[in-house]
């Protein structure tokens, strides 16, 4: 059994100090509020990562040794998978730098399959093109009260136990797709105005 943290904009990497993984920009991506009280964009497969040693900017390939369907999957941004602690850095590098997570780490993944260990080597290779699900369903996202659509609204899916993510399109329908008739249990994202708390006592 493993756990992975997420990965987050700005996390740093194994080959220097002035290494950090960059999420895409004027891309609205899932978030995670960080022990400091920053949020920060979670980061994906494919997505950038800047490294010191070789004075480069690389891209994330994988290789955590978690299981590809324990992570999730963001359907907004073209399906992509989401990166953890441990991924490596395909960058000029003879040895591939690694994602260290310490910002996203209230979000874990328990990954209970047990896999082989690869070399450090290997993580060089990016992943094999993953398989395009093939089953898509459709729910709409109504306000309880007034029963009227909520277009543009983040939500995240738990399909079958793999979470996804995603926004509603402009009728207020979720996209979720799978790669079979699997159950979905959506959570709708909202967030509060920021507004200014005054205290109160006796």
């Amino acid at each position: 059994m493993g756990i992975f943290y997420a990965a987050v904009d700005g996390d740093p990497l194994t080959s220097h100090e002035d290494s950090h993984v960059i999420a895409r920009e004027g891309y609205r991506a899932a978030t995670i509020k960080g022990d400091d009280g920053k949020t920060r964009s979670v980061v994906y497969i494919g997505d950038s990562a800047w490294c010191g040693a070789c004075q480069s900017t690389g891209v994330i390939v994988g290789g955590a040794g978690i299981s590809e369907n324990r992570r999730m999957i963001d359907l907004a941004g073209g399906a992509r998978r989401q990166a953890v602690g441990g991924d490596a850095i395909h960058c000029n590098c003879s040895t591939p730098p690694c994602i260290i997570a310490i910002h996203g780490t209230r979000w874990s993944i328990t990954d209970d399959t047990q896999l082989k260990a690869t070399s450090t080597q290997k993580h060089a290779t990016p992943p094999a093109p993953l398989v395009e699900p093939t089953h898509t369903r459709w729910f709409a996202i109504v306000d309880s009260v007034t029963d009227e659509p909520l277009s543009g609204r983040e939500f995240i899916a738990d399909v079958d136990g793999v979470r996804q993510a995603g926004r509603t399109d402009s009728n207020g329908y979720a996209r979720i797709t799978t790669n079979d008739e699997k159950p979905v249990d959506i959570h709708v994202v909202f967030h509060s105005p920021a507004r200014k708390l005054n205290a109160s006592g006796t």
